[in-house]
């Protein structure tokens, strides 16, 4: 038991000694929380992602994560499809696009398709975590949407699409 307490003793000194100034002393940050996205065609696992960092270091904020996460450069894109009607009769506007995105580098990528849109005037940027979390060497794969949303929430007279990028994550 004094074994024990002596320990203890020595690894509470030890920790309060580790940090003698500010300049020393370090965190362990999450940039990334452990996810699974499950679709119908499988299941992807994305683990914890830890960075240490000073303790200065200000906590990681999600938005200014995604924007930090590296952009596929061996990338394009094609629009197959995109129409927005802003009334489609029901009470309802309805997007619906399709994109075939393209891996035109030699290494297999994970990551997310992000798109970017303005609905009038005001620019969206959403992840597509529905497909092509996964982009073989040079090869296509494409994304859809469609969905309609209730004109009780907003009025959106026209939505046009500003960019589409695909963000890296392994």
């Amino acid at each position: 038991m004094q074994k024990i307490k002596s320990f203890l003793f020595i690894s509470i000194l030890a920790s309060f000694f580790s940090c003698s100034s500010e300049k020393d002393c370090a965190k362990t940050i999450i940039i990334q929380n452990e996810f699974t996205i499950t679709t119908t065609s499988g299941s992807v696992f994305y683990p914890e992602i830890t960075q240490v960092v000073d303790c200065s270091f200000p906590e990681p904020d999600i938005a200014e994560t995604i924007k930090e996460l590296p952009r596929l450069s061996e990338f394009s894109y094609n629009v197959l499809e995109f129409d927005f009607t802003p009334d489609t009769g029901n009470n309802t506007s309805r997007l619906k696009y399709k994109i075939e995105l393209n891996n035109t580098g030699n290494k297999n990528i994970k990551g997310i398709p992000f798109i970017t849109t303005n609905a009038d005037g005001v620019i969206v940027s959403q992840a597509n975590i529905d497909s092509c979390l996964e982009l073989n060497p040079n090869s296509s794969c494409i994304i859809s949407y469609d969905k309609e949303e209730s004109l009780d929430i907003a009025i959106i007279k026209n939505i046009t699409l500003e960019n589409v990028e695909y963000l890296v994550i392994q």
